[in-house]
């Protein structure tokens, strides 16, 4: 059993991160993906409205969540300038 060394402080704190990694992913999916989705609906004349539940988990499909921050500045320049 020496062989055997799993430091349980270290496991615990990158669980830690990782979740806190989640919590912060799925909250600014639910509050920029319903503006970035509802803006451009209103645009298009579309009438239906996306719900900050939906953004949030679309915040954890790999590239959309990656894509979040910068769509919601160029919807908003978008958005302000037509």
């Amino acid at each position: 059993m020496d062989n055997f060394d799993f430091n349980t402080e270290e496991h615990s704190n990158r669980t830690a991160l990782l979740f806190l990694a989640a919590i912060v992913s799925f909250v600014l999916g639910a509050l920029l993906w319903p503006y970035i989705v509802n803006s451009w609906f209103e645009y298009f004349n579309v009438g239906y409205r996306l719900v900050w539940w939906q953004g949030g988990i679309l915040a954890f499909v790999p590239l959309v969540g990656k894509l979040t921050i910068p769509l919601a500045i160029v919807t908003f320049i978008l958005m302000s300038t037509l």
